[in-house]
C-alpha cells in the first residue's frame, strides 16, 4: 500500500559515538515504512550540495523522493545521543504539500507543509500542532509526540489531561511517548497505557521517528486500533535500536515482550559517580537530565545531598535504599561509587555500570556478582531505567 511521508532530510552528526549520515525524521520514517513493505514517497527539501547524496541514499533505502530546493544544508550536531543537538543551517524554503490516501508528516526546520489525506499522522516535533491541523485536511488524524512536547503545547503537566486537550485540537487519536516507560494512547474510547521493549543496545537518535513510522504502518495503513498501533510503534522503535538503522524487519523478531507500564511505585534510579571536578560533574548533569527525559525519577547525591564530608554518607545511602536500580559511572574507580555498587548488590538492587572499557579487570567483582557493565552511555541510561521498572513492578 502506498504512503507519503513529508519531513526533513538532514545531516546528523555525533561526536561520541562517531556518526555522520544523511537521514533526518522524514528520510528515516520513509525508509522504515519502505522496509515494512510499503511503496513510499518522501516529500522533502534539499540543497544543491546535498542533492546527489540524497538521491543515492533514497535509492539504497528503496524510497521515491520529491525534493524541493532549500538554500543550504541543515545539520543536527550532537555531542552524544543524550545531548540536545545544535542546529546549523535553518534556511527557509517554499511550503510543501502532500496528497495521498495515507500521509505521515513531521515538523520541519526550514519550511511549513500542508496535506490532504484520508488518514493523516502528525509528528509535530517543534512545529505548532494548531497550525498543522489548520493547513491539513484528513478523514482521520492522529498526533504522535513525546511527553515534553505534549506539556509544552498544552500547558498541562498531567499527561492524561495533556492528551485529552490534544484530542480536542481536534484529533481522533493522540499518542504521548514517555521514553523508557512507554506512553499513553488517548481516543474516544479513553486513555490507555502501553509499555516499552527493553533492548541491550539503544539508539536514541531517530527512535521517535521509527515509532511514528510503526504507528502509521499499523493505524493508517493496516486499520489497527490505536492501542495495537502504539504497541507496534514501540516495537519498531526498539527494533530500530537493535538494527541501528531503518531496516527494522529482521530485528522485530528478536524482541522480548514489552515491560508493563508503571502503575504503582514510579521507577527511581540512583545515579552513582564521582563529582570532584568539572568533567565529572558535567557527566553527572548530562546523565541525570537524560534519565529524567526518558521518564524515570532520579536520586543524585550531587543534586539531592550535595558535596560535603563524612556526614553525607548516611544521606546518600538513605537515598539509595529508596531506589530501584543504580546507574554507576565507573571510570576512575571512585571508592565511594564502588562502595555504593557493593551496598546495592547486597540489598538486591540491580546495578548497571558505565565504563569505557567493560572488560577492565577492575570490574571483575561487579560483573561477577550479576551487574552489567556497558560502554555505550545511552544503552547504560536506558538499561538502568528498565532495571528500575522491573524492580518497581515486583516490590
Amino acid at each position: 500500500m502506498g504512503v507519503t511521508v513529508i519531513g526533513g532530510s538532514y545531516r546528523e552528526t555525533c561526536r561520541e559515538p562517531s556518526i555522520d549520515r544523511l537521514l533526518g525524521s522524514g528520510m528515516r520514517a520513509a525508509a522504515t515504512l519502505a522496509d515494512l513493505g510499503h511503496d513510499t514517497q518522501l516529500v522533502t527539501c534539499i540543497d544543491d550540495d546535498t542533492s546527489d547524496e540524497l538521491s543515492a541514499v533514497a535509492h539504497t533505502l528503496g524510497i521515491r523522493v520529491a525534493a524541493h530546493t532549500r538554500a543550504e544544508p541543515v545539520t543536527f550536531a550532537y555531542d552524544t545521543p543524550l545531548h540536545h543537538p545544535n542546529t546549523y543551517g535553518t534556511s527557509a524554503a517554499s511550503p510543501l504539500h502532500a496528497a495521498d490516501s495515507a500521509v505521515l508528516g513531521f515538523g520541519m526546520v526550514e519550511t511549513q507543509w500542508s496535506a490532504d489525506a484520508s488518514v493523516l499522522v502528525i509528528d509535530p516535533q517543534h512545529a505548532s500542532v494548531a497550525d498543522l491541523l489548520q493547513r491539513c485536511s484528513a478523514g482521520r488524524t492522529a498526533i504522535v509526540l513525546n511527553e515534553h512536547e505534549a506539556r509544552r503545547i498544552t500547558g498541562e503537566h498531567d499527561l492524561t489531561a495533556a492528551a485529552q486537550a490534544l484530542l480536542a485540537a481536534p484529533a481522533n487519536v493522540v499518542v504521548v511517548k514517555q521514553g523508557a516507560v512507554g506512553g499513553l494512547i488517548a481516543s474516544a474510547d479513553g486513555v490507555e497505557a502501553f509499555g516499552a521493549h527493553a533492548t541491550d543496545l539503544v539508539e536514541p537518535l531517530g527512535s521517535g521517528d521509527a515509532f511514528s513510522a510503526g504507528f502509521a504502518h499499523a493505524w493508517a495503513l493496516n486499520d489497527a486500533d490505536p492501542a495495537t498501533a502504539a504497541r507496534f510503534g514501540s516495537k519498531v522503535a526498539a527494533a530500530h535500536s537493535l538494527a541501528g538503522s531503518p531496516q527494522v524487519t529482521q530485528s522485530l523478531h528478536c524482541l522480548d515482550d514489552p515491560l508493563p507500564y508503571p502503575t504503582g511505585q514510579w521507577p527511581r534510579v540512583y545515579l552513582a559517580g564521582p563529582f570532584f571536578d568539572l568533567a565529572q560533574r558535567t557527566l553527572i548533569h548530562v546523565v541525570r537530565h537524560a534519565l529524567l527525559q526518558i521518564g524515570v525519577e532520579v536520586f543524585s547525591p550531587l543534586h539531592d545531598v550535595g558535596r560535603g564530608g563524612d556526614e553525607v554518607a548516611v544521606a546518600d545511602l538513605d537515598g539509595l535504599a529508596g531506589c530501584h536500580s543504580v546507574l554507576a559511572l565507573l571510570d576512575g574507580a571512585d571508592p565511594g561509587t564502588v562502595f555504593e555498587v557493593g551496598w546495592a548488590t547486597r540489598e538486591g538492587i540491580p546495578v548497571i555500570g558505565f565504563a569505557d572499557s567493560v572488560d577492565d579487570h577492575g570490574w571483575t567483582m561487579i560483573r561477577g556478582t550479576g551487574s552489567r557493565v556497558v560502554s555505550d552511555l545511552a544503552s547504560a541510561v536506558y538499561s538502568a531505567a528498565w532495571a528500575a521498572m522491573r524492580r518497581a513492578a515486583s516490590t
